[in-house]
């Protein structure tokens, strides 16, 4: 599947609410699979439509193992269309988080530590299941993304917002 480009900085493309999916068909599937090939490629773990440029309700996630890191947080693909979530406990965490269409930039962002996801499959079939810690960090992160928000927006403490610099540079 081809690699898509992510949309890089605060561009207006993705501070604009994406349209809920209507249609699901043949080029709502090749979209996901290039989503997933895109963020596998860019190694992320998560990654909504509009930063590949479509501005529909559509989200990858997945985590996969990473054999230095034996504690690194793992969950399956998901491709949610459509997706939503309610919390199921007030209690948040903060959590340092970076994104693909801001490389390099990280911070602090208060999330739900549980969460409740309804959505729908590629074939308009219904999903909902429950998410916890980074998983549901994740999930929320990028149905921020389907509503015109970047991480930065929520950062608890801007004067902790940091840019990382490759060690090659």
């Amino acid at each position: 599947m081809p690699i898509r480009k992510v949309i890089i900085g605060d561009q207006a493309s993705l501070r604009q609410v994406s349209s809920p999916v209507t249609e699901f068909n043949p080029e709502l599937k090749q979209l996901a699979a290039d989503m997933v090939d895109t963020m596998r490629d860019y190694d992320g773990v998560g990654l909504a439509a509009p930063q590949v440029g479509a501005l529909q309700r559509l989200i990858v996630i997945e985590s996969a193992p990473i054999e230095d890191i034996p504690d690194n947080p793992v969950f399956p693909l998901k491709i949610l269309v459509n997706p939503s979530y309610e919390q199921l406990s007030p209690t948040q965490a903060e959590g340092i988080e970076g994104c693909l269409s801001l490389p390099r930039w990280y911070g602090p962002v208060n999330r739900f530590t549980k969460i409740r996801v309804t959505a729908q499959d590629l074939d308009g079939n219904p999903v909902k299941f429950d998410a916890k810690d980074f998983e549901a960090r994740v999930i929320q992160h990028e149905v921020d993304h389907l509503n015109g928000v970047l991480f930065t927006d929520l950062v608890t403490d801007p004067t902790k917002l940091r840019k990382r610099v490759p060690r090659d540079e």
